[in-house]
């Protein structure tokens, strides 16, 4: 190409591509947090559906197979596996599950993440898990018993701020949380690809607010009955405080909600919501600190 009589081009910008035709990014020391359920459930859910009549899970090719999924998305933040966290979610008992279990003891069916119940995890999820965590390809790998992985996801991007990362594929946690995320969730079939989030701090009470009202079904939050986004703005809206969403929140289940004490059930509900309360104590352990509905401006 002539470049002739283009003035103040003094240099050509080398871009490097991936094979999707995707710019990869320069590579930084940020740390990168990756709450990795669902990297090594894709992983078990893929050889399941080639294995056909195979039992057992061939750990060695699907750790490599989780192992060039990780390098994938690092090559597409420009991070480094050692400066990567793996986090895990090891039991489905969390304190989410205790909430809802002391809230109706006996209704099962209300109980947290129920309906996955009749959903049969695939062949050698936990095994591949506790592979990966045991041969650790990153800086940390951990797999959490009390809490979920996400939680701990959110605590650390508290921690470290800009000098960090988030990647998952869960929306609740991408869209309650404030800063820039990777959306690591891709499927050719539906044509989704991978893709940023970047939220601020009064959206994400937005959405987590509005969350509390209309629920979470696939993990059986029960939030009220019948209320979708549409109706749950008609309660709260962007351009409201952080106290006049809470106030519209409570406002909702007031009318709406057909069980429990409303304003203790709104708070049960923005409890199952809230990514925000694993806080770490000056010894350096962490626990569970249960949302209250303080004022916060």
């Amino acid at each position: 190409m002539n470049l002739e009589g283009l003035d103040g081009l003094e240099e050509i910008v080398e871009i490097d591509i991936d094979s999707k035709g995707k710019v990869i990014p320069a590579t930084h020391d940020k740390t990168i947090i990756i709450d990795a359920d669902t990297l090594v459930f894709g992983t078990c859910t893929m050889f399941e559906y080639e294995m056909f009549d195979e039992w057992e899970l061939p750990l060695d090719q699907a750790y490599a197979n989780v192992l060039d999924k990780l390098d994938y998305i690092l090559e597409q933040v420009g991070g480094k596996r050692e400066n990567t966290e793996l986090h895990f979610t090891g039991s489905p008992f969390s304190f989410r599950y205790t909430l809802l279990l002391e809230a109706f003891p006996d209704d099962e069916t209300r109980w947290y993440k129920h309906k996955r119940k009749k959903n049969r995890k695939p062949a050698g999820l936990t095994e591949l898990k506790e592979m990966v965590v045991e041969h650790n390809p990153v800086r940390e790998c951990q797999i959490h018993q009390k809490w979920e992985a996400d939680d701990y996801c959110v605590l650390r991007k508290k921690e470290l701020g800009e000098d960090s990362i988030m990647c998952a594929v869960d929306k609740d946690l991408l869209y309650n949380t404030p800063g820039k995320h990777f959306n690591y969730y891709s499927s050719v079939k539906h044509q989704i690809e991978m893709c940023w989030v970047e939220i601020d701090e009064h959206d994400a009470y937005y959405h987590t607010h509005l969350q509390t009202i209309i629920g979470d079904k696939s993990d059986n939050v029960p939030g009220l009955k019948g209320i979708g986004p549409a109706k749950a703005a008609k309660f709260i809206d962007k351009d409201m405080t952080v106290n006049e969403m809470w106030e519209g929140v409570i406002a909702a289940y007031n009318r709406h909600c057909d069980y429990g004490n409303p304003v203790d059930m709104a708070i049960l509900n923005r409890r199952l919501i809230c990514m925000n309360q694993l806080k770490r104590k000056e010894n350096g352990e962490c626990q569970i600190t249960l949302w209250e509905p303080t004022k916060v401006q």
